[in-house]
């Protein structure tokens, strides 16, 4: 966590289950190449897609773009809306939005390291709930703090985390 105010907030199990997943997914982060990391979006969540009066999606808030992993933008597309459909929705969502892609351009090699990516859209989550002062965030973070430590419960038992997808397929 980038914020000590974030890390602040938290207790000792929190602090070593957070420092534990996040050794994991340092350890498995890919290398930067260029089919893998590049300009991104970098908050490219179902609110920063919009629908146009002709009915394309649009991509609006670019405050955020820089350099980082296609993978993330990817991540943070599909967990915005895994938070808010049932799982077979989000399996079809996650196949349609991954099959546009490919019409576009290659899915980046570091997908196969893509619960790492869920994992660092959470931790970024994390650190905007917890370091927050804007009371209605302060109103629902709680909640999606315990939530994200529970994913992190279990991916640091299984190795997969919510959201998961066998790209195999």
């Amino acid at each position: 966590m980038a914020d000590p105010k974030a890390r602040d907030r938290l207790d000792r199990m929190e602090l070593d289950l957070l420092d534990r997943v996040s050794a994991r997914v340092r350890d498995r982060m890919p290398d930067r190449i260029p089919a893998d990391w590049g300009l991104s979006h970098a908050d490219l969540h179902r609110g920063n897609l919009v629908r146009t009066p002709g009915g394309d999606t649009a991509v609006i808030d670019f405050d955020d773009c820089g350099w980082g992993y296609y993978a993330l933008d990817i991540a943070t597309v599909l967990s915005s809306v895994l938070r808010v459909c049932d799982a077979p929705s989000y399996g079809r969502f996650a196949a349609g939005y991954l099959r546009g892609y490919r019409a576009v351009r290659e899915l980046p090699p570091a997908m196969a390291r893509f619960d790492e990516f869920l994992v660092m859209r959470d931790v970024i989550i994390l650190n905007f709930v917890l370091s927050s002062a804007n009371e209605a965030v302060l109103s629902w973070g709680p909640g999606r703090a315990k939530g994200i430590f529970d994913l992190m419960r279990t991916y640091a038992e299984t190795g997969e985390y919510a959201g998961h997808l066998d790209l195999a397929c």
